[in-house]
């Protein structure tokens, strides 16, 4: 008779209430309905949730990747000649005239059509905005200073 008991009393599997649509199990002739558990403002059933953790993590290391893949895939940045009197690196997307990946005043200058050889340093004359000098790294540099460029093509016109 006690082995009949002990055999009546193991839990059955996990089905679902069709009144309530919350899942439940037999154990005896009781009915035990699973523990929800309150998690990112959703409810979870307990059995459930070791999946979810798995799942939100998966989704999580997906979204680095992705970010990474994005930021190998991002140009080198260059040093800005407005920023603070000084040759610091760009705030690309936070500066207001960087715009589609380049300086907005850079893009202008290229839209002009002016060619120029090479940047404003040579003959020893330095960039009126950089206290270092240097164009090759400059946000507005790009095969000639832009600013140059877009004072060529307005004494053209």
């Amino acid at each position: 008779m006690q082995r009949i008991k002990d055999k009546e009393l193991e839990p059955t599997e996990w089905q679902v209430d069709p009144k309530t649509g919350e899942r439940f199990r037999m154990i005896g002739k009781i009915k035990e309905y699973e523990l929800m558990v309150r998690i990112d403002g959703i409810e979870i059933p307990q059995s459930q949730l070791a999946d979810y953790h798995k799942r939100k993590k998966e989704a999580e290391e997906r979204r680095k990747a992705e970010a990474m893949e994005a930021a190998k895939n991002r140009p080198e940045p260059k040093s800005c000649p407005f920023a603070n009197g000084c040759n610091t690196t760009c705030k690309r997307e936070g500066c207001k005239i960087f715009a589609n990946g380049k300086c907005a005043l850079a893009t202008i200058a290229d839209a002009s059509g002016v060619e120029i050889e090479e940047a404003p340093a040579k003959d020893n004359r330095k960039c009126p905005f950089s206290i270092y000098g240097h164009c090759k790294g400059c946000a507005l540099y790009n095969k000639g200073c832009a600013i140059v460029r877009l004072a060529a093509s307005t004494i053209n016109k």
